[in-house]
C-alpha cells in the first residue's frame, strides 16, 4: 500500500513539474516575441532619412 503512494506521490509531482516547466515556457516564448516584436516596430519605425 505505501509503495502505491508513493507512486502515485511522484506521479502527481512529475505532473505539477510538467505543468510549470510549460508555463516558463510559453512565459519566455511570449516574451522573446514580444521583444523581437518590439524591435522590429522600432527599426520599422525609424526615421529613413538618418
Amino acid at each position: 500500500m505505501e509503495s502505491i503512494i508513493k507512486e502515485m506521490l511522484i506521479i502527481e509531482i512529475n505532473n505539477i513539474l510538467k505543468e510549470f516547466s510549460l508555463s516558463i515556457n510559453k512565459y519566455l516564448n511570449n516574451t522573446v516575441l514580444n521583444f523581437a516584436y518590439t524591435d522590429l516596430k522600432s527599426f520599422a519605425e525609424r526615421d529613413p532619412s538618418r
